[in-house]
Order: C-alpha cells, then sequence, then structure tokens
C-alpha cells in the first residue's frame, strides 16, 4: 500500500494521471503511468484526473474528479466530501462511497452507461444522460437530475427527501428493499416501490403515477399528476388529501383510504377494506369495479355522483352531491346520511 495518506490506484492495464487539473508552474504534472499505484504531491491532493480499464481509487482527505475515463469499472472510496470539476465516463459499474460524507455531481455531461450507486451523507447528481441507480445508502438526502431514472437491480435506502427529477422522462424506482424517506417526483411516468411507509412530496408528474407500499402512504404536498394514479398499501392506510390534481382516473388496495381531488374524479378498480373517503371539486365516477368495506362518504358539492360499475359492495354509504347514480349489484345497499341537491 501507498505510504502517502493520499493514493491512486488503477488496475495494472489501467492508466492514472493526476495534478495536471491543478498543475501550475510550482506544481509537478505526472505524465500518464501504466503502474498499480501512483502516490500523488500534496499540493495537488484534492484533484484526480484518471483513465483506464477498471479503476480504483481511495482518498483519505476530501475528493475532487477533474476527469474520470473507466472503460471498465470506477469505484471511489473517499474519507471526504466529493465533488467533480471534469467529466466522469464510466462504462460497467459506478461506486461513490463517502461515509458520512456529502457527494456531488453535477458535472452534467458525465456519463454512466451501467449502474450508479452513492453511499454518504447529503448526495446530490445532476447529469443530462440516463441514470440507473445501483445500491445506495445514503443516510441524508438525495437529489438526483437525469434524463431518464431507472434501478435495475439492488435497493435505495435514504434517511431523509428523496428528490428524483426526470424531466420529460421516466422514472422506475421499483426494487422491493427500497426506502426513501419523503419522495418529491418530477418528470413523466414514475413507477415506484417503498419497503416502508411511503410520504409523497411534492409530485409533478405528466403522466401515470404507480405506487406500490409496505407501510401506510400519505402526501405531505400537493400531487399534480397528468395521468393515472394507482396505489397499492395491502392492509395499510392511504391518506392522500392535500390539494391535489388527477387527470385520469384512481385506483387503490389499502385498509382505510381518503381521497382528495380539486378536480373531476374517476375511480377505477379500487378496494379498501375499512373506511373509504372520496372528496371532489368535480363529478365522480367510476370506471372500475370498487370493493369498500364498512363505510364509504363521497362528497362532491354541486356535482354528480355516478358509481355504476359494480362490485363486492360499497359499505354504509354517505353522499353529498348533486344527482346520484349507484349500483350496487353484490349486496343490498345500505344508505348513510346524504345531501343531494
Amino acid at each position: 500500500s501507498s505510504e502517502r495518506s493520499n493514493s491512486v490506484m488503477s488496475t495494472p492495464s489501467g492508466s492514472v494521471r493526476s495534478c495536471s487539473a491543478m498543475s501550475t508552474s510550482a506544481q509537478p504534472t505526472y505524465s500518464t503511468v501504466s503502474k498499480p499505484w501512483l502516490k500523488r504531491r500534496a499540493a495537488c491532493r484534492r484533484s484526480i484526473i484518471a483513465s483506464g480499464s477498471d479503476i480504483k481509487l481511495n482518498e483519505v482527505d476530501a475528493t475532487n474528479l477533474a476527469g474520470i475515463t473507466a472503460t471498465g469499472s470506477f469505484t471511489l472510496t473517499s474519507a471526504g466530501p466529493v465533488d467533480d470539476s471534469g467529466l466522469i465516463n464510466v462504462t460497467n459499474a459506478a461506486t461513490f462511497t463517502a461515509t458520512g460524507q456529502p457527494i456531488t455531481l453535477d458535472v452534467v455531461g458525465s456519463k454512466f452507461l451501467s449502474t450508479l450507486s452513492l453511499n454518504g451523507s447529503n448526495v446530490s447528481v445532476a447529469n443530462s444522460n440516463p441514470i440507473d441507480l445501483g445500491t445506495s445508502n445514503i443516510t441524508g438526502t438525495l437529489s438526483l437530475v437525469a434524463r431518464g431514472i431507472t434501478q435495475s437491480s439492488g435497493s435505495l435506502n435514504v434517511t431523509g427527501t428523496t428528490s428524483l427529477n426526470a424531466g420529460t422522462n421516466d422514472i422506475v424506482v421499483n426494487q422491493t428493499g427500497n426506502k426513501f424517506g419523503t419522495l418529491i417526483l418530477r418528470g413523466a411516468n414514475a413507477k415506484l416501490t417503498e419497503n416502508d411507509a411511503t410520504d409523497l412530496g411534492t409530485t409533478k408528474l405528466t403522466g401515470d403515477l404507480t405506487l406500490t407500499s409496505a407501510g401506510n402512504v400519505t402526501d405531505s404536498a400537493n400531487q399534480s399528476i397528468g395521468g393515472n394514479l394507482s396505489v397499492t398499501a395491502t392492509g395499510f392506510d392511504i391518506v392522500l388529501d392535500n390539494a391535489n390534481v388527477i387527470g385520469k382516473s384512481v385506483s387503490f388496495i389499502g385498509k382505510n383510504v381518503t381521497i382528495n381531488d380539486t378536480t373531476p374524479l374517476d375511480l377505477g378498480t379500487s378496494t379498501a377494506t375499512a373506511v373509504t373517503t372520496i372528496t371532489s371539486r368535480g363529478a365522480v365516477t367510476d370506471s372500475g369495479a370498487l370493493n369498500f368495506g364498512t363505510t364509504t362518504t363521497v362528497s362532491a358539492p354541486g356535482f354528480d355522483i355516478t358509481l355504476d360499475n359494480g362490485g363486492t359492495g360499497l359499505g354504509v354509504l354517505s353522499l353529498t352531491g348533486r344527482h346520484a347514480t349507484i349500483k350496487n349489484a353484490a349486496v343490498a345497499l345500505t344508505l348513510g346520511t346524504s345531501t343531494l341537491t
């Protein structure tokens, strides 16, 4: 191993250059060397330029990546904060580990052609290319901006807020071991799976949101979804009661379910085993079968309510609206307190 506290390592077939990004007349500039280990001078220890096949870097200080080209994999372990000032292009898996330290990768033209794994405190990545997330553990927040965000393997564990911005592209982060903290979403369509309770922060999607959660689902901010909303939280409560805008239908599987939509609301095939509360500032319809439990309350003051697609039952049904058309084919209909104008 290196005697210095700062070292750069590559595979024997790779090559490493360092210092050139920070070189001055008083600092040495190393040429490309094909060696497994290269000791770097303290004058340039915070800037690394490296090229090769599989590249592994170990830094006991803060790390600045001024230019990385790896035709194989790239692995960085840093004892201090990590940032970039040059392009990082990696063909195979890229792994950044800075336990307890921030990681900021915001040179937008970098290319991670395989999985990107991130392990640190507060992590921020901004990229003009697609990102495929590998196994990542983040003790603070994650902010990820990319031209499409996917997750082909591994799990994402974030203790703080997870912000995923795919621009006009899709977000697919649906491995079963994920834990997000509060989710902030921006993109076209989004498909997410969380192995914990789920809190939706601000959501702005032009397409569909499909969410599967192993706990209660809540919204701490408004949801703006241009397409369909599908929420599966079997055995848990779903409470989406902010000033939400849902462009198409809402489908859900849960225990106690509360949905608020500031526009007309269409209910797709849905199951709630206990109490269902639906509030809309427009007409309420159902394009799928409704299978509700003990009580159902539908409030659409001044608008029509049409629930005629059948299902296993609506429980005790209370209505507030204008005209109401109800079809409850499976069992007898029991009406609770209702007001129709």
